[in-house]
């Protein structure tokens, strides 16, 4: 699934609630790593070769929550951790950034997680949803 499908997911199911949110916005692993985006928000891991990785969120801080998955030591285990640590310098890897503009709009990132989890099915699925 490329972004501009995920982007449109988000943009069709979530249009009752769209004024919410920020828009998507798509960073490299390094333009991520300066960023000063401190939002909460949903956030898909996504590469080229592999598309939709992983999907999360952050009650506080997505960017900085995404970022956490592509650092050593992060608890993957075989093939997911030999994927997770090839991302680090490929630069087809990107974060899309789902964030609300308001931070008491935080509540709506756990529902576009879930839908997200479930529509998008990146390869490393929640644990909390299985």
């Amino acid at each position: 699934m490329d972004i501009a499908t995920i982007k449109n997911i988000f943009e069709t199911q979530f249009q009752g609630i769209r004024d919410k949110f920020q828009d998507p916005l798509v960073l490299g692993i390094q333009e991520a790593r300066k960023s000063n985006i401190i939002k909460p928000g949903v956030y898909v891991i996504w590469n080229k070769a592999y598309e939709a990785l992983k999907v999360g969120r952050s009650l506080t801080n997505s960017r900085t929550r995404a970022l956490q998955h592509l650092a050593k030591f992060t608890g993957y285990k075989g093939e997911n951790a030999e994927i997770m640590s090839s991302l680090e310098n490929d630069p087809t890897t990107k974060i899309i950034l789902f964030n609300v503009k308001n931070k008491e709009d935080f509540h709506w990132v756990a529902a576009l997680e879930i839908y997200f989890e479930l529509s998008v099915q990146p390869i490393i699925r929640a644990k909390r949803l299985a």
